[in-house]
């Protein structure tokens, strides 16, 4: 259906005026939008509901919102069946924090809900394409949206239940939520959830931001490109500039899986507290943690003269009497606006300098300061920065403290990352669906890695699995599933937990560095290795191997130990002492006769040895595939095959 030139408004049951190009909507009803207008809707309804039926319609403005819901308790926005329907914000890109005239194309103070089978298309050159300071959702309709900053900004939430969105973000983030509280009705604020349609978001920073959860689940296909992987993003502004923030910097060792508050104060025992919320990070070198500095903005009070920087467990609360580290106290600089810290155990110092860049910004593909949870549907992301994040220790509104979990229990997903596949600050768990980590720097990486089923396949630069220092022991454990992980020759680990190893079930396949090197091990652990269930293939380097009291297991071909290395750098415990194994291994299938036991090799390897739960003592067994055909009997504990 073709826009017709003249604008009208029909309604049976509503009320509304008309002074200029501007149309006030005052009250209950349904209204029936349809031909070309230049100028502007405007809803002012309280408590009232309102249904906007687009038929054939075309709203565009240059001066203000060309929809804008100042009041209303709900509004809804159906594009009828076989109608072309589109919203144009013609203003030029926002320069001042000016929310008078609205922050989007459609801009709502209310709950705002899209519907219908038609089409609509949604321009916000100023600054969002869809703005709603309370819940949105959408169901059924074809929506495209393109802004210069966000292009669907729900501050309480957003709901997708089907339909087919486009969003693009030129300069900010593909969906985006706000609040972190809870509602008069009981509900948790800032999800953002997508139980079915198609939604394909391209964004200049990170694809969903969400301030609580990010869920997707049911029959919904997700589409994640951000930054360089987007082909819609615009250049990207200077960070913090504004003297209100204050931007702190630490190196990796600083970030780890802490979080950081600044104590502003005066003379006179006045004080107030700020926390810091994580923005970005820069690297240099290539992939190598070493080189990598993380950003931090924090708001920077006009009112008080001095100040400290304080570092703290992620789930802790400010305190000036405990804490991990602390600067001594300095004077506010008005002047400058980046603080780069530097760390002496538990002392912080600093340095004042300006910052405005930027290359340093969050390009995740799905971020929350809570959960992220991969319940079902379908997610493709390729994201310049993780593709999976989960923040740990932001301070909520509910008076909790973000989580920072990722958990995967259904659905089929692909990740392609310039860093972490999947990151969460604290335990990322996976339950079952299927996780094809295509690219990254580290595949999967948490204070602790809990693999209860579903299939998990990874190919990362360094480490598949990372179990890093956090609020808890780090650990990796595999009850089920089926895992498939492949890193290449260097300081690299298939697995690697800066604590213990433990699987009791599922299949592993860990390959890592096609011959021995000693600073790589398909599993690396610091502590203890044991393997009580399932079954481990290590393929290529070996860094650990099972603990005395593990299941039967196997080493092939002439074995040696490299001194020290005892499982890992330092004599670290656990297994029969860094080892080597001479067994060379071509490209093809190979099976473990009288087990299910079977895998398969993309290129050729030295080294092997398998645990596994199928093993009896006393049994013989012939491993076959290429040119390798090797027989052995089973002995209790290990067994060397030459």
């Amino acid at each position: 259906m073709e826009i017709e030139e003249d604008f009208s408004i029909e309604t049976a049951d509503g009320s509304y005026a008309k002074e200029g190009n501007t149309y006030f909507i005052t009250a209950a009803g349904e209204y029936t939008l349809s031909g070309k207008l230049v100028g502007q809707v405007k809803v002012n309804a309280p408590d009232q509901k309102v249904t906007l039926q687009l038929v054939g319609a075309s709203i565009s403005c240059s001066t203000a919102a060309p929809v804008f819901l100042e009041d209303a308790d709900k509004v809804e926005i159906s594009a009828k069946k076989d109608t072309y329907n589109e919203i144009l914000d013609l203003r030029e890109a926002k320069s001042e924090d000016d929310e008078t005239q609205g922050g989007g194309a459609v801009t709502a103070k209310c709950d705002l809900s899209f519907k219908g089978n038609g089409s609509l298309s949604v321009l916000g050159s100023y600054k969002n394409g869809i703005h709603g300071t309370k819940d949105l959702s959408f169901q059924n309709l074809t929506l495209k949206v393109k802004a210069s900053d966000h292009a669907i900004k729900g501050k309480d939430s957003v709901t997708v239940e089907s339909g087919n969105i486009i969003a693009i973000a030129a300069n900010g983030d593909g969906i985006k939520t706000e609040s972190t509280d809870i509602s008069s009705k009981g509900n948790q604020r800032g999800i953002v959830s997508i139980a079915g349609g198609t939604v394909d978001i391209y964004a200049a920073q990170d694809g969903i931001d969400a301030s609580y959860n990010a869920e997707i689940s049911g029959d919904a296909v997700v589409t994640i490109a951000t930054d360089s992987y987007s082909e819609y993003t615009g250049e990207l502004p200077a960070v913090a500039e504004s003297k209100g923030y204050l931007s702190i910097s630490g190196t990796t060792s600083l970030y780890s899986s802490y979080r950081f508050a600044v104590y502003y104060y005066n003379e006179d025992g006045s004080f107030c507290w700020e926390d810091a919320c994580f923005y970005g990070y820069t690297q240099a070198g290539g992939f190598n943690r070493g080189n990598y500095t993380f950003y931090y903005e924090v708001n920077k009070p006009s009112a008080y003269s001095y100040m400290k920087v304080y570092q703290f467990p992620a789930s802790s609360q400010n305190a000036t009497e405990s804490f991990t580290a602390c600067s001594s106290g300095c004077t506010v600089n008005n002047s400058l606006n980046l603080y780069s810290l530097k760390s002496s155990e538990s002392t912080l110092s600093g340095d004042w300098s300006t910052f405005a860049y930027g290359g340093a910004h969050s390009a995740k593909g799905i971020k929350a300061d809570n959960e992220v949870c991969l319940l079902g549907g379908t997610v493709s992301i390729r994201a310049k920065d993780d593709a999976v994040h989960a923040n740990a220790g932001t301070q909520l509104e509910n008076g909790a403290y973000g989580a920072g979990n990722v958990i995967v229990s259904g659905g089929t997903h692909a990740l392609v990352s310039g860093d972490d596949g999947i990151h969460a600050d604290s335990a990322v768990t996976i339950d079952g669906g299927s996780v094809a980590v295509l690219q990254s720097y580290e595949g999967v990486e948490g204070n602790t890695l809990q693999i209860n089923g579903g299939a998990l396949s990874i190919v990362a630069s360094d480490d598949g699995l990372n179990a890093c220092a956090g609020e808890k022991t780090p650990l990796i454990q595999v009850t089920g599933g089926y895992l498939d992980i492949s890193v290449p020759t260097g300081d690299t680990d298939g697995i690697d937990s800066n604590g213990s190893y433990l699987q009791t079930g599922g299949f592993v396949l860990s390959r890592c560095a096609s011959s021995f090197s000693g600073g790589s091990g398909a599993l690396d652990a610091e502590g203890n290795c044991t393997i009580a269930g399932g079954t481990f293939v290590n393929v290529g380097s070996i860094g650990k191997t099972p603990s005395s009291s593990s299941q039967n297991w196997v080493i092939f071909g002439s074995s040696s130990s490299s001194g020290g290395f005892g499982g890992g750098f330092g004599g670290r415990p656990g297994g029969m002492g860094g080892s080597s194994s001479t067994l060379a291994l071509a490209a093809g299938a190979y099976t473990v006769d009288g087990t299910s036991i079977s895998f398969t090799l993309e290129g050729s390897y030295t080294g092997l040895w398998i645990s596994s739960d199928q093993f009896k003592s006393g049994v013989s067994y012939t491993l076959s595939g290429g040119t390798v055909a090797k027989t052995w009997t089973q002995s209790n504990g290990q067994t060397s095959v030459q």
